[in-house]
């Protein structure tokens, strides 16, 4: 025995002392599996093809264009099935914090090989609860979540956003 080995087998392990935080739904989750360089790989080449999601819906209450959930899915399904990577998204409760309340939805970016990367998105909703506020709260959070988790944006479908503006120099948002 070494003297290292025998100064690390005379000091027992103490247990680290817990942070004084709240527990959440957002306590001890796992956000990737072990190794995930396949995954990596395979998302940076999918990246590579990948083009904006088009604003194909309209907010009327902000009087904008928006790309909703199924763009985004038309948009990235053939790319990511191209090399091996599908997505799974789910949600994990309604979790009320003082007046508010969260819904947390998950988003599960899987490649063949078995690895997968997941990401939350914790989403106030207004209180009191109904189906309604629980559902637009959800697919919010899965159109978010999964545009960031393969890094695509919205694009302008018209490509004169700026001009339709009168003589404006503003960039058209991405």
């Amino acid at each position: 025995m070494t003297q290292d080995t025998k100064q690390i087998e005379q000091k027992p392990n103490k247990p680290t002392p817990e942070a004084n935080v709240r527990k959440s739904f957002l306590t001890g989750l796992v956000n990737q599996s072990g190794n995930i360089e396949k995954l990596a790989s395979a998302l940076s080449k999918a990246q590579g093809e990948l083009t904006g999601a088009k604003k194909s819906s309209e907010n009327p209450y902000f009087k904008s264009g928006y790309a909703d959930l199924h763009e985004i899915i038309e948009t990235i399904r053939p790319v990511l099935s191209k090399y091996g990577l599908s997505v799974a998204q789910t949600t994990s409760g309604v979790e009320v914090i003082g007046s508010t309340a969260f819904l947390n939805v998950g988003t599960t970016l899987m490649h063949d090989s078995g690895q997968w990367i997941r990401s939350y998105t914790p989403l106030p909703i207004e209180t009191p609860v109904n189906c309604h506020k629980l559902g637009s709260a959800m697919t919010y959070g899965r159109r978010y979540g999964l545009a960031a988790m393969v890094g695509i944006a919205q694009m302008d479908d018209d490509g004169n956003a700026a001009t339709e503006r009168g003589n404006s120099t503003q960039q058209t948002r991405r």
